[in-house]
């Protein structure tokens, strides 16, 4: 797995705050003064809101209020995650209810009532997914190494994946030569398969 350090400056002129919407502990980071759209972070397997920083600050300095939090038995979150880990009755719907929880309060708290774009790795690309499919708040999918058998050619509506170029399973439409920057597209138009460096900033309008 490749790490990035984050620079010094990253964080410099942003307001960052931590929280805890029920027991689900979330930070929040935006530029002072901004009202900018809320992005919903999601961490993967094993990981944490933490981790997904270099989202959320480059996001945040975009003029997004990104909201990144962490799942049950993840990170701070005191609560534990089922172990029916391949049971939609199980731990899906239990991650579905925490990202609820999220979307509800970061709207509540600033006072939004413009569409949530969610951004999700690995595990969360299902829990982001499933959610877009039956909230109508949500209106952008950004699923970064996405698995998911909720997405079909027409679902979501919106939906960008990222997926790393040594992952295996990786759906790339033709050859890609990795010193090519273009976007390959599915036949979907609302689906685009992108190419990134990891360490890069990922800059996207929603």
């Amino acid at each position: 797995v490749q790490t990035c350090a984050l620079p010094i400056w990253a964080r410099s002129g942003l307001e960052i705050s931590d929280r805890s919407f029920g027991s689900v502990p979330v930070t929040i980071y935006r530029l002072p003064g901004s009202a900018g759209p809320v992005v919903v972070i999601a961490h993967g397997f094993s990981g944490s809101r933490r981790m997904m920083e270099a989202f959320s600050l480059s996001l945040a300095r975009n003029g997004y209020t990104a909201v990144a939090f962490d799942f049950p038995g993840h990170g701070d979150n005191p609560t534990p995650m089922l172990a029916e880990i391949v049971e939609l009755s199980g731990a899906t719907r239990q991650l579905m209810g925490s990202l609820e929880t999220v979307i509800d309060e970061a709207l509540r708290l600033t006072q939004g009532d413009r569409p949530v774009a969610l951004v999700g790795h690995s595990m969360a690309t299902d829990i982001i997914v499933r959610q877009a499919l039956r909230d109508g708040r949500v209106a952008t999918v950004i699923a970064v190494s996405m698995y998911s058998e909720a997405v079909t050619e027409s679902v979501p509506d919106d939906l960008l994946v990222i997926t790393g170029q040594f992952e295996p399973g990786r759906q790339w439409t033709g050859d890609w030569d990795p010193e090519d920057e273009a976007v390959e597209e599915t036949e979907s138009p609302t689906v685009s398969y992108v190419p990134v460096d990891p360490c890069q900033s990922v800059i996207m309008s929603i």
